[in-house]
């Protein structure tokens, strides 16, 4: 049989909080890795990348206080075998963050999270693009916030 490319669409937040002017990123722990909340598009979203992130963040953390940052789009793309076809992927990630620690209701793909200072985001991040994007958002919210 032949191998086939398909083509995935995602969408997610870097979520974070200033907690005595520090900023803390949430991260989500799937079985092999952590991340932030992202997910496909689905129908109910209309085609609409902040829909999705915004489903995905309710869905995934039960968090549905938030403030989305605007000025802040992020695409990270990459390659991985499924169902013996390639898929080429692409994550669109926005900027949410929430005002405090919120309390967290994890959905069943994940079996952990925590607000983790940039240094620890850092090293728990597996995926060097996802740890470029963690750079290149604590960058943008230094600059917004003056921090």
């Amino acid at each position: 049989m032949e191998a086939r490319n398909r083509k995935e669409v995602s969408s997610g937040f870097v979520v974070y909080t200033i907690e005595n002017e520090r900023v803390l990123y949430l991260l989500l722990k799937h079985p092999t890795h952590w991340s932030f909340p992202k997910g496909h598009i689905e129908h109910g979203d209309n085609n609409s990348l902040l829909a999705t992130a915004k489903r995905e963040m309710i869905e995934e953390t039960g968090i549905q206080h938030f403030e989305i940052i605007s000025g802040f789009h992020e695409i990270l793309s990459y390659t991985f075998t499924k169902e013996s076809g390639q898929v080429v992927k692409d994550v669109h990630y926005f900027l949410a963050r929430c005002f405090r620690k919120e309390k967290i209701a994890l959905s069943k793909e994940h079996t952990d999270f925590g607000w983790f200072p940039l240094r620890v985001a850092y090293i728990k991040l597996k995926f060097e693009n996802t740890r470029e994007l963690l750079l290149t958002a604590n960058e943008f919210i230094k600059k917004i916030h003056g921090i």
